[in-house]
């Protein structure tokens, strides 16, 4: 799946299969399957919460923040963290206002250790 924005973040749709094109290992590879049409996902972000993180988590926030951002308003998210073992932060949440509104903090906040 690819999803191309312009510098103000908005979706760019109009572009065509022959717009793009699809590299493995330096071979260009025909493009098997391409429409314009934005279809809903159902989306799960695993975040890791250790320690180790400490310094990566504003970063990973942001990564996880942005993507929801410019993403369809119609798929939906869950969130689980992991520190040594996983542990579901929120249910599914459909588009970033719903996810933003308290979930976004509590999901992507460090875990301690056992």
């Amino acid at each position: 799946m690819v999803s191309v924005t312009d510098p103000q973040d908005r979706p760019r749709n109009e572009l065509a299969r022959q717009n793009f094109k699809i590299y493995e290992n330096g071979r260009l590879q025909d493009i098997a399957d391409f429409d314009t049409k934005y279809q809903p996902y159902s989306i799960g972000i695993i975040l890791d919460l250790s320690g180790s993180m400490t310094l990566k988590l504003n970063w990973a926030r942001q990564a996880v923040s942005r993507f929801i951002k410019t993403a369809n308003p119609q798929n939906e998210y869950f969130v689980v963290g992991f520190n040594i073992s996983p542990a579901p932060s929120t249910v599914f949440k459909r588009g970033w206002p719903r996810f933003k509104r308290g979930t976004e903090r509590r999901c992507l906040t460090p875990s301690t250790s056992a």
